[in-house]
């Protein structure tokens, strides 16, 4: 299949999808116009008021250039709490266009967190509290210390909104997955990354399930090496509640995947590869959580029969064994996934979700 790496979610190979009636899971909306990024000046400006125009003390800062400015006061009051620490010491540049990881910074000292996380740079710290903050976040991620990666006024509207809607979190739940990750296990935020987000999230009081979508162990050396077996070892450390099989996990013949699904922790689903006429997976896996019963249905291109080597899917009589259900219609694995949805909902699931790894086709 298509390539894609780890990323976040809203790119994602990494993405994830909200499950909750108190918490908005929209997406941040830039504007192209240059006109609607904001500059350092109007946006701490904007996270003043959101605050409250909190008293901004005697007004009294070190920082030439603001005279006076009409963000004087929104300034003084971050400086004096930590928030900004301007670009010098008698610098802050109020109409330079302000970034995303900027934006980051200020949300992060105002938090007041303890504990940096990071290597100690400032922008390190705020990337790090924004990965653990994704329900604030959501698809301004990953962030970037790039300075053209500027924060439009739409998406800090955006972020103090889901900032202030973070409170009732029971029942929550978020449900993440990597897709195409193809071994490239430190591509964007990398798998460290991800354990970071849904480390971030539980300890807010969010309850998470993480499922991949499959080609996880085919595609650089660490698979190819192991014949796929690091990336398995390393699913099963982030303990994955689900993964399907994509295409290229029989890349390495399908004697070697069935051995390595017998090694992983997680369970594999689909509800169209059979072998000599019966489910060679379970067709869905029901995870409970946020005190909802949760259905992953998996489905696997039935152009795996030839996109890989066709030689492995047959006996010795050079009989094809396998069956991905591929039709000239698409109408046998359109019942496969209904009836598997089907079962889910029977067997209690409350809410269904396919799992599809199936390009283009």
């Amino acid at each position: 299949m298509k390539r894609h790496f780890l990323y976040v979610l809203t790119a994602l190979f990494l993405a994830l999808q909200l499950i909750s009636p108190t918490v908005s899971a929209s997406d941040l909306s830039g504007a192209d116009s240059p006109a609607s990024f904001l500059t350092r000046g109007e946006a701490l400006d904007r996270i003043w008021r959101e605050e409250g125009s909190p008293d901004p003390g005697n007004g009294d800062v070190p920082f030439t250039d603001l005279g006076d400015s009409p963000y004087r006061d929104a300034v003084t009051w971050a400086l004096e709490n930590g928030v900004t620490n301007g670009i010098s010491e008698t610098l802050f540049a109020p109409e330079a266009s302000v970034t995303r990881t900027q934006i980051a910074a200020f949300l992060y000292r105002l938090a007041k967190e303890p504990g940096k996380v990071g290597d100690g740079e400032w922008y390190s710290d705020a990337q790090h509290w924004a990965l653990r903050n994704m329900d604030t976040f959501g698809s301004a991620l990953p962030l970037s210390t790039a300075e053209d990666d500027l924060c439009s006024r739409e998406e800090l509207d955006a972020l103090l909104e889901r900032r202030a809607a973070r409170s009732d979190r029971e029942g929550s739940v978020y449900v993440l997955y990597t897709s195409d990750v193809h071994c490239g296990v430190a591509q964007g935020f990398g798998y460290a990354g991800l354990e970071e987000i849904r480390a971030g999230l539980e300890e807010q009081g969010y309850e998470t399930v993480l499922v991949d979508d499959g080609d996880a162990i085919q595609g650089e050396p660490l698979g190819s090496l192991t014949k796929g077996e690091a990336s398995i070892r390393l699913m099963s450390a982030m303990n994955y509640d689900a993964a399907i099989p994509g295409n290229h996990e029989f890349d390495y013949g399908t004697d070697r995947f069935l051995e390595l699904t017998g090694i992983a922790s997680h369970p594999y689903i689909s509800c169209n590869i059979l072998k000599n006429g019966k489910h060679l997976f379970p067709p869905y896996r029901i995870v409970e959580a946020g005190g909802r019963k949760i259905g992953f249905v998996g489905v696997t291109t039935p152009m795996t029969l030839s996109s890989s080597n066709p030689r492995i899917f047959m006996d010795d009589t050079g009989a094809f064994i396998y069956d991905f259900l591929i039709d000239s219609t698409g109408e046998a694995v359109y019942a496969a996934v209904q009836q598997a949805v089907d079962d889910a909902r029977a067997d209690g699931a409350e809410l269904v979700y396919m799992m599809g790894h199936l390009g283009y086709e």
